[in-house]
């Protein structure tokens, strides 16, 4: 936690990581109700099941993209700026008149769509918690990180389903789409500084998909 308070540009990156792992499931129990109130529900809470669950078998390739990638400041500032555009999408589905069978249908994609962005961003974090702390402190601040966002992750689910008291479904995925932008703006800012104090970034990785998989059971 003394990395935390003690670099700055960790301090902001790590509450972007926050963000963005709060976004991957702010909207997801809401959307659960949401699905639970139509007629034949159980077939929709399915869909919506799927939709999580597919994206996670994606989650050693999107490492495997997370490690190619050149400049990964800008790709995980472009992926939050993305999946803040898919849920001002949501958002505004939600206003319309569409059926809602439909509805679901077209926010259990766009929820996929988004998760799997989400696989290649968090294989993103770690080579970028490494350029910012450098190989000393990493297992410090990556163990930081990681508690976190899992706690933030839990409290995010039921902080969602518990707004609907008070607000719609839309704005909810309006709240939902601003913590990525957030997130991106405050990973664009850490990347800015980097690059102005001339850290070392990570190398991309040169081995295809198979040598890096055969290289890591090495």
């Amino acid at each position: 936690m003394k990395v935390f308070f003690k670099n700055s540009n960790f301090r902001l990156f790590a509450t972007g990581s926050f963000l963005s792992s709060a976004g991957d499931v702010l909207f997801y129990l809401a959307f659960m109700t949401y699905a639970s109130n139509l007629k034949n529900y159980s077939l929709a809470i399915s869909l919506i099941a799927i939709s999580e669950a597919i994206p996670k078998f994606f989650t050693l390739f999107g490492g495997y993209l997370a490690d190619k990638t050149r400049d990964k400041f800008k790709s995980i500032f472009n992926l939050a700026l993305v999946r803040c555009i898919l849920y001002t999408i949501v958002g505004l589905l939600l206003t319309t008149k569409m059926s809602d069978w439909n509805l679901v249908m077209c926010i259990a994609l766009v929820n996929f769509i988004s998760d799997t962005f989400g696989t290649y961003s968090s294989g993103l974090v770690t080579p970028l918690i490494v350029a910012i702390l450098g190989k000393e402190n990493y297992a410090e601040g990556s163990g930081f990180a990681n508690g976190m966002s899992q706690t933030i992750s839990m409290l995010a689910r039921f902080a969602g389903a518990s707004m609907l008291l008070f607000m719609s479904y839309s704005s909810l995925a309006f709240i939902n789409a601003a913590t990525f932008l957030i997130a991106g703006i405050l990973f664009a800012l850490v990347g800015k500084r980097v690059n102005t104090q001339k850290l070392p970034l990570p190398k991309s990785n040169k081995l295809n998909f198979f040598q890096t998989l055969k290289t890591s059971f090495k």
